[in-house]
């Protein structure tokens, strides 16, 4: 199966300082990340090369033909989506309704439509209910392991004019992506992780949501310093070709079958491999890039 020689991938932009099980829990010879944020706390888990893609949902395929989209938008007219905080099976959310209807109905009269993206696990909470009783639109993007998960959810930014959300989360440079600006609100939302954390990570990871979130408090456009975050975080200025992305599963192949599996060689044999690409190739610029620090 190919898919074997394909680098593992982290599953969305996560702030704790260590590595996840998307690439722990895997002998694969590389990794896929967002930008350089990850890319550093990576590089200190792993020698092997840490490509950096910039935000998946660049490279995901439309979930609707272009007419529907059409029809769709025309229906909605200006839209204003929101982003609810979500819970998952690791972690509790409370929201305090009351506060969070309020910062939305205070942007309604700007917009012909809200549309509330809500994910799975939180579809059956009371702020749900408050949001339809508002004349809300319900959508969600699915379950995260849904090969269409990503086209759903670039369906529902694209068909929006403007974004608002409560956390700091992978959904903020998912938009900036997609050209549609995000205000960070405070709506005394509090999450409650599951998994135990050293005081140290924990730390290090309220030190990065607090940046983003002064960055995106109240902000009605994509400016230069939500640029700058976006770059940093989402890896912004990482965006890659088709052809990029093939010669990324090719270099993780000749690695895993060069080293059979041994993850204590892939680092220095993706050192060696990149002295025998051609300085001008594609597989050694994308090499370099993966191995320096």
């Amino acid at each position: 199966d190919r898919n074997v020689f394909f680098p593992s991938v982290e599953h969305g932009l996560i702030f704790h300082n260590r590595n996840w099980t998307d690439t722990q829990d895997t002998v694969r010879a590389s990794c896929i990340t967002f930008g350089d944020f990850r890319k550093a706390i990576l590089q200190r888990c792993y020698d092997t090369p840490i490509f950096c893609v910039g935000p998946y949902i660049h490279y995901a395929r439309d979930y609707y033909q272009p007419e529907v989209m059409v029809e769709k938008k025309t229906a909605l007219g200006k839209n204003l989506l929101v982003f609810p905080t979500h819970g998952t099976d690791d972690a509790n959310v409370t929201y305090h309704e009351k506060v969070f209807i309020e910062k939305i109905l205070s942007m309604k009269k700007d917009f012909d439509s809200i549309t509330a993206c809500i994910y799975w696990w939180n579809l059956d909470t009371p702020l749900v209910q408050a949001l339809k009783k508002e004349g809300c639109h319900i959508v969600s993007a699915g379950f995260r392991e849904d090969p269409r998960f990503l086209s759903r959810l670039k369906a529902i930014i694209d068909l929006s004019d403007f974004v608002m959300g409560d956390s700091v989360g992978t959904h903020i440079g998912y938009c900036i992506n997609r050209q549609k600006p995000f205000c960070y609100f405070d709506a005394s939302t509090t999450k409650k992780d599951l998994t135990n954390f050293d005081d140290e990570d924990q730390a290090f990871m309220q030190k990065h949501i607090a940046h983003i979130s002064s960055v995106f408090l109240d902000a009605s456009v994509i400016g230069k310093e939500q640029l700058e975050v976006y770059r940093y975080y989402w890896g912004g200025d990482h965006l890659r070709t088709c052809e990029e992305i093939y010669e990324m599963y090719r270099i993780n192949k000749d690695i895993t079958q060069a080293c059979h599996g041994n993850k204590k060689k892939f680092g220095a044999y993706a050192r060696t491999l990149l002295c025998q690409y051609p300085q001008e190739s594609v597989q050694h610029k994308i090499l370099k890039e993966a191995i320096a620090s």
